[in-house]
C-alpha cells in the first residue's frame, strides 16, 4: 500500500465525474475497458493499489487511455521480454497484461476456468454465460470541444448515476 495524490495533469477532460459516480459502474465492462487503471486515483490515504479501480504514480498497472492511443491487446516484443519499449506510447500493441486483458477486444471474451468459485482480487475473464461478451473495438472520443461538453453535462447531471447512465448509452 502506497499513498498517492492527484496529478492534475494526469486527467483528462470530462474523467472527475468517474470520482462520484454509482459505485456500481466500476464493475461495469465499459467501466474496466474504458477507465480501468487509467484515471488517476483522488484517494489521499494509503490504500491497496490491487482493490482499486484508478491508476496510481508509478503503478506498473496504470494503463495507456484506448480514447487517445491506439493499440491490441497483442503483448509487444520488448514487453515479452520485460524491457522497456524503445517506442513507448506510441506501440501499437500492449505492454503489460493490465493493457493486454482490460483491452475491449479481450476482456471477459472467455470463461474464467474458476466459474463463479473465483478467487482472484482482480479477474479479466466472464465468471457466468451473462457476463461472457463479444470483442469490440475501443470507443473513440468525440473531437474536441464536444469532449469538454461532454464532460461539463456529466458533471452537472443529478447525483445517483444519471451522468452514468447517458454516457452508458451514448457509447452503446
Amino acid at each position: 500500500m502506497q499513498a498517492t495524490t492527484i496529478d492534475a495533469t494526469e486527467l483528462h477532460h470530462g474523467d472527475a465525474w468517474l470520482y462520484s459516480c454509482d459505485p456500481h459502474f466500476y464493475g461495469s465492462d465499459e467501466f474496466a475497458t474504458t477507465y480501468q487503471k487509467v484515471v488517476v486515483c483522488p484517494k489521499r490515504q494509503p490504500h491497496s493499489w490491487v482493490d482499486c479501480p484508478f491508476a496510481h504514480i508509478g503503478e506498473k498497472a496504470k494503463r495507456r487511455d484506448l480514447r487517445f492511443f491506439s493499440y491490441t491487446p497483442e503483448l509487444c516484443q520488448e514487453a515479452k521480454r520485460n524491457l522497456a519499449c524503445p517506442r513507448g506510447d506510441a506501440c501499437g500493441k500492449s505492454h503489460h497484461v493490465y493493457e493486454s486483458w482490460l483491452h475491449p477486444q479481450l476482456f471477459r471474451t472467455r470463461m474464467c476456468a474458476a466459474g463463479t468459485r473465483c478467487m482472484r482480487p482482480v479477474c479479466f475473464f466472464a465468471h457466468t454465460q451473462q457476463q461472457l461478451r463479444q470483442p469490440s473495438k475501443p470507443q473513440r472520443p468525440p473531437a474536441g470541444g464536444q469532449l469538454i461538453a461532454a464532460a461539463a453535462a456529466a458533471a452537472s447531471a443529478p447525483a445517483g448515476g444519471a451522468a452514468v447512465t447517458s454516457t452508458s448509452a451514448a457509447a452503446s
